[in-house]
């Protein structure tokens, strides 16, 4: 069974190939993207607050963090994990990956109530944290 799938997913990726169609991103991955869209506007809008990301420190879990590490850490979530795992693991790595937007979405959390001064980046940082807990189910195949 896994055989004939795999073949027909071949076949149907070469057709597209042959037809010059692009590839439809699914549910996940425009989710994915989304986030990543949102952290790239939280980062520009705490260049133009002013706000330094690794001036930001504020202690989460007993560790010490700054803005940039957690900004950082999403980010290869995001770009570099997320990606990986669903090409591995395919629909499997969901349950990994929602941890990790749970822990992203505390850590924004706690970033934005530190961050009073700023009350553009404090809305922005709970957008994406409310976003990261909407991890869609993945789509039927």
């Amino acid at each position: 069974m896994k055989a004939r799938r795999v073949l027909r997913a071949f076949v149907v990726a070469l057709v597209r190939t042959l037809r010059n169609e692009p590839a439809s991103a699914d549910a996940i991955e425009r989710w994915r993207v989304s986030a990543s869209e949102q952290l790239t506007a939280v980062e520009a809008l705490a260049a133009r607050e002013g706000v330094a990301p690794e001036a930001m420190r504020l202690r989460i879990d007993r560790r010490e963090m700054s803005m940039g590490l957690i900004l950082a850490g999403l980010r290869y979530h995001l770009d570099e994990e997320f990606p990986h795992l669903r090409r591995r693991f395919g629909d499997e790595s969901l349950g990994v990956m929602r941890a990790n937007c749970l822990d992203d979405s505390f850590r924004l959390g706690k970033l934005a109530d530190a961050l009073p001064c700023a009350p553009a980046l404090q809305t922005g940082l709970q957008t994406l944290a409310q976003h990261l807990l909407e991890v869609p189910e993945p789509e039927p195949r």
